[in-house]
């Protein structure tokens, strides 16, 4: 009897030491990817296997349950972009805005055992493309050791709208999470010698980046000195920093679907090709002289200090003559 137990625990130590080794055959478990890229890009038959237009990738990661692999190279390739979830014809024409596509991204695992690795039922992958909406819809595995990654894109469908210092672009694509961007021209007025020259774009960033093709032009500074009647165009220089009004512009252009000017174009409207677009921000200020301003009052410290001056004044006075109107009477 002892000698079977003694056997039976024999077996049970060698089945539980087993354990590593069979969970080794499948290591590696992905859990998500992400992966940036900077547009599409027609390819020919030379670099893909079929020629066609694809996601042009520049920085990817990959998550898995031992660490993270980053920008492997070699370790990931693209196709060209499908036209449909089918993935039966090929995207050789420039993407249109509101279309879908499907791009497909696979992964290889040549820094790994081959086909030594799963990926987790709740495998989540993001694709970050300038003026592109994307979904992510699947992941598969194929034949030889690579992880298939199926997304949706579409390309942002702009129709601009502005304000005089204010450019917004709305998508006109159903379901959009974007829904609104936008990039406001803004300088603050000051008193000399604060700079005049300060203006910036607010929400260029997020801009830039949900519409890449859009071209920021420089800023044109504009003054008109006291007694004149224009505004004439002067360098963003320390010498021409002088007491008076400004006024700041800027040409935003290779905006798609948009009209020359300023007008919000209507969905009914002949589509401008793209590029043909542009927008003219502007924006009015003033830069004071302390020297004057002293003298004037316009300078809201010394405003300040010279009311508190009077009316402590007033007040001081009218407790002289009451208390002097008391003295009287005893």
């Amino acid at each position: 009897m002892k000698k079977r137990l003694l056997a039976l625990a024999l077996c049970l130590e060698m089945a539980v030491s087993l354990l590593p080794i069979t969970a080794a055959a499948v290591d590696y478990h992905f859990n998500s990817a992400s992966i940036v890229a900077d547009g599409v890009e027609y390819r020919d038959a030379s670099s893909t296997t079929n020629a066609g237009y694809c996601v042009n990738i520049t920085g990817w990661t990959l998550e898995h349950n031992t660490g993270t692999i980053v920008n492997t190279d070699g370790f990931i390739t693209v196709s060209p972009i499908c036209c449909s979830a089918e993935a039966t014809d090929y995207l050789t024409d420039p993407p249109v805005a509101g279309v879908e596509y499907f791009p497909n991204i696979s992964i290889l695992n040549n820094s790994l055992l081959l086909n030594n690795f799963e990926y987790d039922d709740d495998f989540f992958a993001n694709l970050v493309i300038p003026g592109y909406e994307t979904n992510f819809r699947e992941c598969g595995r194929g034949n030889s050791g690579t992880i298939t990654l199926r997304f949706r894109m579409v390309k942002h469908s702009w129709q601009f709208s502005q304000t005089d210092s204010t450019l917004t672009a709305k998508c006109r694509n159903s379901g959009c999470p974007i829904q609104t961007v936008g990039v406001t021209l803004a300088a603050d007025s000051v008193t000399l010698p604060e700079s005049p020259f300060n203006a910036r774009l607010e929400g260029l960033k997020q801009f830039q980046q949900e519409v890449p093709d859009a071209v920021i032009g420089e800023f044109v500074y504009k003054y008109k000195g006291p007694g004149d009647t224009e505004y004439r165009v002067v360098q963003p220089t320390a010498a021409n920093a002088k007491a008076g009004e400004y006024q700041v512009g800027v040409r935003i252009s290779g905006l798609p679907n948009k009209e020359y000017g300023p007008v919000e174009m209507s969905l009914d409207d002949e589509v401008i090709p793209d590029g043909a677009g542009y927008a003219d921000l502007y924006v009015q200020y003033t830069a004071a002289d302390p020297k004057v301003t002293a003298q004037t009052g316009d300078n809201r410290p010394i405003e300040l200090m010279m009311a508190g001056i009077l009316v402590f004044s007033a007040l001081a006075a009218a407790a002289f003559v009451l208390d002097g109107k008391r003295k009287y009477r005893q």
